[in-house]
């Protein structure tokens, strides 16, 4: 077992490491400034009984590249960036030692910017914008990006949800549909723009449109839940007799595709029940591939076990995926509140990424739509390299998102506009490579394995 010390130091970032060359992962951990919620992790994280081996594991290269692809669209929507700067500046802010390197999504897709909307609650920011390749409208929400989003973030009691459809299963207060009173007002705050965004998205573009995704990191994952909860019973339950249109212009043989990183939980267990409902009614439908969920946690991310089990919430996803060392798993329904895994992993990098699938549910299936092959060589800038980022965190889903944010905050838009913004980032940018003693190299371990010490430090998590 971990000693309550061990814990903290593991919680802490690295010191900077002077008078040594510095690989890949020494400067990201060197580098933290905010929270990852790994203390969080070690102090109310649950271990589940069940070993995740390669029996497990989900080795699907579309899968794989369409998760870390969509991901990129979730950081993005961060209120740190300015999406419609990002969209005109993408392929410069893509080149080497710039903010998106490494983004190459978004540089391949070569996406169509719709609209950017900030919510009356808290200013939360979303955006719309357009897949041209993959047919994929993309609506993604922020994860929490300021003081009075984090105030929203803590009011952890539980409200009534107003569902049309019947009432919750279950006794006492259970029957009551609970939802996180604070994610609540922000989606509320938020709504009737994001239907304004997806209409202009749906009816601007002559490009036809097969799937509409929902994407989110963090905060910003509760969202996509609320708002897919809305859509699916729309789509069930036309308030008109018209069903082929709606509110959210989606039409006939439009597919969801909710992909969401770090999500807190949302509410108690009869919403949990309304949201199996709705999704099973939605799919009885329109078909079981009409809505594809996917729900990644990365290890060691404490902000998937907020707010506590014990307060009477749960998460809405039966089956969520494990993001460990640059895999992903399928975690079994029985075990799907637990937060941290022991994982098998076989020694033999032969059986890591091979493009078949394994251990695959219906629901998390991939199709061909889910990725195109502009990305299939380019994944985070290592032409599938998988860096593991063994130490895990919340701001570590297939990249270091907090290195992005750190690099567009120098460029200071805010302050002083978008004129000679490349001068002003190239000026801080050797002001940062100055405070280190060597420039930053690349091991092995940093796209294949991990360094001793970081080995003996996982290996002490899992006693």
């Amino acid at each position: 077992m971990r000693s309550p010390l061990l814990r903290l130091l593991q919680a802490l970032p690295i010191s900077k490491k002077k008078n040594k060359a510095l690989s890949l992962y020494e400067r990201a951990y060197a580098s933290e400034s905010v929270t990852n919620f790994r203390f969080l992790s070690s102090l109310f994280a649950t271990r589940s009984k069940y070993i995740l081996t390669d029996e497990d594991r989900i080795d699907d290269d579309a899968l794989y590249t369409f998760l870390s692809e969509i991901s990129q669209y979730a950081e993005l929507a961060n209120g740190f960036f300015n999406p419609d700067f990002v969209f005109r500046n993408i392929d410069e802010l893509c080149q080497p030692s710039y903010p998106l390197e490494g983004y190459k999504a978004l540089q391949c897709d070569k996406p169509v910017f719709v609209s950017c909307f900030k919510g009356n609650v808290a200013k939360v920011q979303g955006y719309v914008a357009l897949r041209p390749h993959s047919q994929q409208l993309v609506i993604a929400f922020s994860g929490t990006s300021n003081i009075s989003q984090a105030v929203n973030d803590v009011k952890a009691w539980k409200i009534t949800y107003p569902q049309r459809q019947g009432k919750g299963k279950g006794k006492g207060k259970e029957k009551s549909l609970g939802v996180h009173s604070g994610f609540w007002s922000m989606y509320r705050g938020i709504k009737e723009k994001a239907i304004k965004a997806l209409q202009l998205g749906f009816s601007q573009t002559s490009t036809p449109i097969s799937t509409l995704v929902l994407t989110g990191h963090s905060m910003g994952s509760t969202l996509c839940y609320l708002l897919a909860l809305d859509i699916m019973d729309e789509l069930c339950h036309p308030r008109t007799v018209a069903t082929s249109s709606n509110q959210y212009g989606i039409t006939a043989g439009i597919s969801l595709i909710l992909a969401v990183f770090g999500s807190p939980r949302l509410g108690n267990k009869s919403l949990f029940r309304f949201w199996i409902k709705t999704l099973h009614d939605f799919r009885h439908r329109f078909g079981q591939e009409s809505f594809r969920e996917y729900s990644i946690k990365a290890y060691n991310d404490g902000a998937y076990v907020l707010p506590l089990r014990r307060m009477g919430y749960r998460h809405l996803t039966e089956s969520p995926l494990y993001l460990y060392q640059g895999d992903l798993y399928q975690i079994p329904q029985t075990e799907c509140e637990h937060g941290i895994f022991t994982v098998t992993q076989s020694n033999d990098p032969s059986q890591h990424h091979d493009s078949h699938t394994q251990g695959l549910t219906d629901a998390v299936k991939p199709n061909s739509a889910t990725s195109h092959s502009d990305s299939q060589n380019a994944i985070d800038g290592h032409d599938h390299d998988r860096l593991i980022w063994p130490r895990g965190g919340h701001n570590y889903y297939f990249r270091d998102m907090e290195n992005s944010i750190r690099r567009i905050d120098w460029l200071e838009l805010k302050k002083r506009g978008e004129e000679n913004w490349q001068e002003r980032y190239n000026a801080r940018l050797k002001e940062w490579e100055a405070q280190w003693d060597h420039p930053i190299v690349q091991s092995d371990s940093d796209v294949h394995g991990i360094t001793d010490a970081e080995k003996i430090i996982d290996d002490k998590d899992k006693a």
